[in-house]
This record gives structure tokens, C-alpha cells and sequence, in this order.
């Protein structure tokens, strides 16, 4: 009787640190699934960016090198159904952000240098131009999209589609060095009579802006 009893109790303890085991196991996977919740969103936005950059790659654009990426990732589903670490997790997110901050960095360099140039010339003449709000919406656009991060493709292609757009009204101006000299001086409030020389007048005239000078006292 005392026997049945010691190994009805004994019995009764195995089954209860086995329901301990499962719950803590449980646990383990609540926990490990709940990171992987939280850091789904960078995961989601580095993806989105690399299909956008790899589908309509900027030309300086180098195509990633994503070894240690894959790794980790391989890492991640090699362990955690027989051992759910958060560590992998976290290991797998800190080699997503440190790409992901590269792209970011290059994007903004590719699109900076690309666009600042022409930004500049739109500065120079849209006060003569007399199309102030067309070419300042150009302009609003370009700067905005350089320093948006992260891109989708419909950004990318919006950007070129503006630089082109921008490039073309330049290049319907026909400017030369001396016009765009005064221009410079235009956009920098630092303009003379002295600079509307013969080769600026008939610039003028040509592009019908003639009526565009407002001439003022210092």
C-alpha cells in the first residue's frame, strides 16, 4: 500500500515537471516568436528596399554582398525549432541594419550628386523663368526623395522622371556661361545693371523674359 502510494507520488511529480518542461518550453517559444514580431517591420522594410534597389538599381549601385545576411538567416532556422534562441534573432537584425544604413548612405550620395547640379541651375534661373512654383515643386521633389529612406521603386522612378524633367527645362533655357553667370547673381540678390551685358540681353529677348526684370534701388 505505502509503495503504491510512494509511486503513485512519484508518478504524480514526473508528470508535474513535465507540464514544468512544456510550459517553460512554451514559454521559450512565445517569447521567441513575439521578437521575431517586433523586428518584422525592419525585416519587411530592408526587403523592400533591396527588391527596389536590385530591380531599378541607380548605375553606381554595386550589387550587395549578402553573405553574412544568408548566414545568419540559415542559422536562425537551422536552431529554432529544437532551440529558440532571441540572441539569433537580434544577431539577424543587427546585420540587417548595418546593410541597410550602407544602402541608405549610398542612396542619398547617388541621389545628392545626381540632383544638386541641376538643383542649382533651377535655383539660378526660376526667378527669370517666371515659373517659380513649377520649378520649386521639381526641386521640393528631388531633395525630398534623396533623403528618403527607405525607397520603393515607385521612388526611384519618380526620381528620375523629375531629373529628367528638370534636365530638360534647363537645356530648353540654351544658357551660356556669361548668362549663367547672371543668373547666379540673380538667385543671389547680387545682380547689377553691369551684368546685363549684350549676350544676357538677347538671352533675355530670345526666351521671352524680358518682362520678368523688375529692376530696384539698394
Amino acid at each position: 500500500m505505502l509503495l503504491d502510494k510512494v509511486r503513485e507520488t512519484r508518478q504524480l511529480v514526473e508528470k508535474v515537471k513535465l507540464a514544468e518542461e512544456r510550459a517553460n518550453r512554451h514559454q521559450e517559444y512565445q517569447d521567441f516568436y513575439q521578437k521575431l514580431i517586433e523586428k518584422s517591420p525592419d525585416f519587411d522594410q530592408f526587403i523592400e528596399a533591396l527588391r527596389s534597389m536590385l530591380t531599378s538599381p541607380p548605375e553606381t549601385f554595386v550589387k550587395p554582398d549578402l553573405s553574412q545576411i544568408l548566414i545568419k538567416i540559415n542559422e536562425l532556422l537551422s536552431t529554432f525549432e529544437s532551440e529558440p534562441k532571441q540572441s539569433l534573432i537580434s544577431a539577424l537584425s543587427k546585420e540587417i541594419r548595418i546593410h541597410d544604413e550602407q544602402w541608405k548612405v549610398k542612396w542619398t550620395d547617388y541621389a545628392t550628386k545626381k540632383s544638386q547640379e541641376v538643383i542649382r541651375g533651377l535655383n539660378s534661373v526660376k526667378q527669370v523663368a517666371g515659373s517659380v512654383d513649377d520649378i520649386n515643386t521639381i526641386i521640393r521633389v528631388l531633395e525630398s526623395l534623396a533623403n528618403k529612406w527607405p525607397i520603393s521603386e515607385s521612388n526611384i522612378t519618380q526620381f528620375s522622371k523629375h531629373l529628367f524633367q528638370a534636365k530638360e527645362k534647363l537645356m530648353s533655357l540654351n544658357t551660356t556661361p556669361e548668362v549663367q553667370q547672371f543668373l547666379n547673381r540673380v538667385a543671389n540678390n547680387e545682380a547689377t545693371i553691369a551684368d546685363i551685358t549684350s549676350e544676357v540681353m538677347e538671352w533675355l529677348r530670345d526666351n521671352n523674359f524680358l518682362n520678368n526684370l523688375k529692376i530696384s534701388f539698394k
